[in-house]
């Protein structure tokens, strides 16, 4: 992994590449969906009540640079809807989300515990049993037999209130993974089958691609020892399972990718990393740093301001039928000042009534012009998109709900990491 002349082995083997897009597709950077720098300004957002959806939520990255980005001292209130339709990655957010924000250990030591549990497959005993009280009271009976939807309200350190809302069928397998049973050995055996797939050895070697040797190695560590840790820590200690990383068999549920740091923006985890004192060539030591500081800057916010946030499980369809009806009280039609669709547009299509569904939710709204965009746009092919969404018909698709798609962009820029002023006119 050190030879400065490393190739994947596609090229080696002069050959085409193998790559399995289904079970590999490229994760985007953690952004902040509010970018009031380019929208209502920080001054004018310092006392606004904001209200945000996250209708395909994925992990909870987006939710914590979202929070970090609200000015500081921030005198508002912030509902903000956190859905997917997954059931355990709804579930795995829960779960974290408590672990940091419960008024257990202190903020710090919580957004350690949170960082080992979104990126490490193995845990030291007594985090282990930290998850297990987590998922006591969280759930507790709350999820018994006979009961048709899941509901809670956790208390948390701050101000803000924490809900859940989701089917009481659907969380069979999640529970069914955190009350499992199997030992590490079980779940490594697991995951080190699914990396090191001699199927995926493509896949494999694109990870590596564009890496510097040094981040090369440290990344391979990582992928071997399944522990988010500077280089020299000693991962001996981490005996037990992340039972939000396997299925309740200990199968485990990631790719042959798996590469956290394509999460977030390489930049700012150096400079976190020259804070802490890790070397550059440490890539995922300085990853492991800069994530527990973004989950402390986000507990000590979650504290400090009122945020609510509600967590469902629900298609885009049912999830904009149950705003409508007024399940979810919060929230109403037409409320949402954001709302990001992350990859449904490419998922369902413009001109499907899932989509569409959740887009007029905002579409009544007087803060903002929503963006009906592919997150695919960060590559700026800006003819080829144009004839995408064309033949998407997406101005049709917006048009039907209110809405115009920018020829601006104001949230993400259209290559990753320029800033958007190298795009506004």
């Amino acid at each position: 992994m050190l030879d400065p002349n490393w190739q994947p082995r596609w090229i080696q083997e002069v050959r085409e590449p193998r790559f399995h897009t289904s079970t590999c597709s490229s994760e985007l950077p953690a952004s902040d969906c509010l970018r009031l720098s380019h929208n209502e300004t920080e001054r004018d957002a310092m006392y606004r009540d904001f209200k945000l959806c996250f209708a395909a939520s994925g992990d909870i990255r987006n939710l914590v640079r979202t929070v970090n980005s609200l000015p500081r001292g921030y005198r508002g209130k912030c509902h903000i809807l956190l859905n997917d339709t997954d059931t355990i990655i709804t579930n795995r957010n829960l779960v974290i989300l408590y672990a940091l924000l419960g008024s257990g250990p202190s903020i710090e030591e919580s957004a350690e515990i949170a960082t080992h549990l979104m990126y490490s497959s193995a845990l030291p005993p007594g985090v282990a049993a930290y998850l297990r009280g987590c998922v006591q009271v969280i759930y507790g009976d709350r999820a018994s037999e006979g009961k048709m939807s899941f509901q809670c309200a956790l208390r948390t350190r701050g101000r803000g209130n924490f809900f859940s809302m989701q089917s009481a069928m659907a969380m069979r397998r999640p529970m069914e993974m955190l009350l499992s049973s199997y030992e590490l050995r079980r779940g490594q055996k697991s995951m080190r089958s699914i990396v090191m797939d001699p199927e995926h050895v493509d896949d494999q070697d694109r990870v590596f691609a564009n890496l510097q040797p040094a981040h090369r190695l440290a990344l391979a560590h990582f992928r071997q020892k399944g522990v988010l840790a500077p280089f020299s820590l000693s991962t001996r200690g981490f005996t037990q399972p992340n039972r939000l990383m396997y299925t309740a068999g200990g199968d485990w549920l990631g790719h042959a990718c798996m590469n956290p740091l394509k999460g977030w923006n390489v930049s700012d985890v150096l400079a976190s990393g020259e804070k802490y004192g890790v070397a550059s060539a440490d890539i995922m030591g300085c990853l492991f740093f800069h994530v527990k500081q973004e989950l402390m800057d986000f507990a000590r916010r979650m504290k400090e301001f009122h945020v609510d946030l509600h967590l469902t499980q629900f298609s885009p369809q049912l999830l904009s039928k149950g705003i409508s009806i007024g399940v979810l009280p919060a929230f109403t039609e037409g409320c949402f000042d954001r709302i990001e669709t992350a990859d449904l547009a490419d998922r369902e299509g413009p001109k499907k009534s899932k989509l569409q569904g959740v887009l007029i939710q905002g579409t009544k709204s007087p803060s903002i012009i929503r963006l009906l965009e592919s997150l695919d746009a960060f590559i700026d092919h800006e003819e080829a998109f144009r004839g995408y969404l064309g033949a998407g018909q997406v101005q049709v698709a917006a048009k039907e709900v209110g809405l115009r798609v920018r020829h601006c962009n104001r949230i993400n820029p259209k290559v990753h990491l320029l800033s958007l002023l190298n795009f506004i006119i």
